[in-house]
């Protein structure tokens, strides 16, 4: 209704490398739920049909591929892996998304054995195309083709060519199809059938949205501002932030009563910034609650100090907070920061606790701290937030701990020694009341004692466990399976490999008859319907090694029908 037909989503790149800023976007680690995730994105966008109605809008699966398996979390780094170790822990989501009718996907910035993947025949068509059926059409990232020059392989005209004849068929932002296409087409480089191959797929999406039929058939101001952020939509945006809700642990603290004298301290208690998270350029701002507001609409007796800085390096916060923003406008005025002392404001919070029956200590990251280029190589609290943590801690008070994160952290020190509240991705705030707490928006109801608290809130020796369930290990309820591996330290793991057991034996118990119906989709007759002359979806490499004359072809994907 707005105007929209093609969306740069979903973000389905697995990624089991927290110090990456944008695992914040990502399913998770695990490719099985990433893909199941794929799928419900593409039917929720598409439908089920090629017949898109008004209310439907062509998806843009990124970032393909292995975007988040960049070496070191750095982002738009190297990718250093093997053919069976991506098709088993990363490819999952794109195959999903695709075999669900993804109409289009997006190319990545990073190699993939020293070939980018903006010009990988590999990854666009033997494995996206020929594999897996797709047969939309494939656009880059920004200004991926020209940065192919930095890999060393040519200049603008020959990535610009290269990529076209590996399967791209839109060029975002660099200029190289449009600027070189002809010379290389003069030059031999490029055929007219290539060029007409990728007009043709991005032609085909066009009709298929009626672009063709009515140009204008997704600008309806009447309807956008009838179902457009409506007070129905923001409804099921809260109850969705309710159930995504973590506790991450509670030693008996939470809830606390409304009653108390809480004491709100931190740099992020108070920053509406914070709650809408990374890539939220178009937020309704003005109607973001705090965590400082939403505790104080709750309860009667909330002071507040900021606490700390975000960083103890001044230079550090100036980056974090406006870097991005300087790098395109170098001119940009930067408000101050550092105005006040770290231990002048630690002291400012730690005379507040002492007046007070609990703290709640809201720390974690600011919004810049996660997404495209917001790499970290420390994945801890920020050594200003943890020496006001570590204050704290000696005052002898109740200290819960309200995180604001887009990435599992490293919360060795804080399990030790504090009272995590809600662990949350940026746009989820958390307030440590007997409630739940939706998305941006605070709900402004407060439970009374005659209505008890919810499990997670309930102290865990009065949780209720599921039937033939044994409790989770303690680093689950710590981190709660999104963490376990990269924001961990070496003494966890044994701890760890028992967990990733048990959640196997319980998934096989508890999923058996899902699992047993996944299979059934996905046998042959289930699969997209190919054209003639398409590979098999047995991998052509298997074909090689199975049958090198390539005589056999048919004959060995009948077999490998019939053993199953």
């Amino acid at each position: 209704a707005s105007g929209v037909n093609w969306v740069f989503s979903p973000m389905v790149d697995i990624c089991r490398d927290a110090r990456w800023g944008r695992i914040v976007e990502g399913a998770g680690e695990d490719p099985y739920l990433g893909g199941e995730i794929a799928k419900a994105y593409v039917y929720g966008y598409q439908g089920h049909d090629d017949a898109f109605d008004k209310d439907e809008v062509l998806t843009c699966v990124k970032h393909y591929a292995l975007y988040g398996a960049a070496e070191a979390g750095r982002d738009y780094n190297t990718v250093n892996l093997g053919r069976q170790e991506i098709l088993n822990g990363y490819m999952r989501p794109y195959q999903q998304a695709a075999y669900a009718g993804a109409g289009s996907y997006m190319s990545s910035f990073n190699e993939f054995e020293g070939v980018p993947a903006t010009m990988n025949s590999y990854l666009m068509d033997e494995l996206l195309r020929q594999a897996w059926g797709f047969d939309g059409f494939i656009v880059s990232d920004a200004t991926a083709v020209v940065e192919e020059v930095a890999h060393g392989i040519g200049d603008l005209q020959e990535v610009s060519a290269r990529s076209l004849k590996a399967g791209l068929d839109m060029d975002m932002n660099s200029d190289g199809f449009i600027g070189t296409l002809q010379k290389s087409l003069d030059e031999g480089k490029v055929s007219v059938k290539d060029i007409d191959r990728a007009c043709r797929r991005i032609l085909e999406a066009k009709y298929k949205l009626g672009l063709f039929e009515d140009p204008y058939r997704y600008l309806d101001p009447q309807r956008a501002a009838a179902e457009v952020y409506t007070e129905a939509n923001k409804a099921v945006a809260r109850e969705v932030a309710r159930d995504c809700q973590v506790l991450l642990k509670n030693n008996g603290i939470l809830p606390l009563s409304k009653n108390a004298r809480i004491a709100v301290v931190g740099p992020l208690a108070d920053d509406a910034s914070a709650m809408a998270g990374t890539w939220s350029m178009s937020r309704h701002a003005g109607e973001s609650v705090t965590i400082l507001q939403g505790i104080r609409d709750a309860a009667p007796k909330v002071t507040y100090a900021k606490g700390s800085n975000l960083f103890l390096d001044k230079a550090m916060e100036e980056t974090v907070l406006y870097g991005l923003m300087r790098s395109f406008r170098p001119d940009m005025p930067i408000p101050p920061v550092h105005t006040t002392a770290n231990a002048a404001l630690i002291a400012q919070a730690v005379s507040l606790a002492r007046q007070s029956d609990v703290v709640v200590a809201c720390v974690g990251e600011t919004q810049n701290m996660n997404g495209e280029g917001a790499s970290r190589s420390d994945i801890s609290i920020p050594d200003a937030q943890a020496e006001l943590l570590r204050a704290l801690k000696a005052t002898g008070k109740p200290v819960v701990v309200v995180l604001t994160t887009g990435r599992p952290l490293t919360l060795t020190w804080e399990d030790a020694n504090m009272v995590p509240g809600h662990g949350s991705r940026p746009c989820h705030r958390r307030r440590p009341l007997r409630r739940r707490q939706p998305v941006r928006q605070a709900d402004h109801d407060l439970p009374d004692e005659r209505r008890p608290a919810p499990a997670l809130l309930q102290p865990q020796e009065h949780r209720p466990s599921a039937p033939g369930l044994r409790p989770l290990p303690q680093v689950y309820q710590l981190l709660h399976g999104r963490c376990q591996r990269t924001a961990l330290s070496v003494r966890l793991r044994p701890e760890l490999y028992r967990l990733r057991v048990f959640r196997r034996r319980t998934l096989r118990r508890l999923h058996a008859d899902k699992r047993q119906g996944h299979r059934l989709r996905h046998r042959p007759e289930h699969r997209p319907a190919r054209r003639q002359g398409d590979r098999p979806a047995l991998h052509p490499r298997h074909l090689q090694h199975l049958d090198p004359s390539g005589q056999g072809t048919a004959r060995i994907q009948e077999n490998r029908t019939e053993s199953r």
